[in-house]
């Protein structure tokens, strides 16, 4: 099954052949997830820093990769193990 991408102007365009179970953006971009249509749910950027609410993903330390959660109200991440809440971090 071939992967495609919805561009601006609404139209499909095919991505280059790729294992079946890859996505991948054109060389030298950012992976972005949207919902809405329009609204940035994820962005992964070439170097594997992840911003979940963003596209802007700033680095605080060179040579780390770098997680940035962006909410309207604030952001946690909830650490489980095996289904079990076992702490959070809220800013």
């Amino acid at each position: 099954m071939a992967i495609s991408t919805i561009g601006q102007n609404g139209l499909t365009n095919p991505l280059p052949s790729l294992a079946s179970n890859t996505i991948a953006s054109a060389s030298g971009s950012a992976l972005t997830f949207q919902t809405n249509g329009s609204t940035t749910a994820m962005t992964i950027d070439t170097s594997q820093n992840v911003g979940i609410g963003t596209t802007s993903i700033t680095r605080a330390y060179t040579n780390y990769n770098q997680l940035n959660i962006n909410g309207i109200s604030g952001a946690t991440i909830q650490l489980l193990r095996n289904g079990t809440e076992k702490g959070n971090i809220i800013a």
